[in-house]
């Protein structure tokens, strides 16, 4: 299903960090577009599930600087991860994302 909306992250009290999943439950599987629309970095990871990211895989995202983003398929900007099909962003404060999808 196409998708084309801006994403507010929300506070999680677990990590004490903003967080949200960017594909709404629905797996990608063509070209993504994503854009970090705040003032802070966001850090913006793949998971092959609807599991959220662990801290260690945190560690592999990718951080986007204010105003920054990416495009492209989920295997070729997300190499690490094995099948990744679900989107995740997170940050340390309050924070908005667009994103596009086919």
């Amino acid at each position: 299903m196409a998708r084309n909306a801006v994403v507010d992250l929300v506070f999680d009290p677990a990590t004490g960090k903003f967080t949200a999943e960017l594909s709404a439950g629905e797996n990608i599987t063509g070209e993504v577009q994503f854009q970090n629309r705040c003032s802070m970095p966001v850090k913006v990871q793949a998971r092959p599930d609807s599991t959220p990211p662990s801290p260690a895989e945190w560690g592999g995202a990718i951080l986007l600087f204010p105003r920054y983003g990416a495009r492209g398929t989920l295997p070729d900007l997300f190499k690490g991860v094995d099948s990744p099909v679900r989107l995740f962003a997170q940050s340390d404060g309050p924070a908005q994302m667009s994103i596009q999808y086919l």
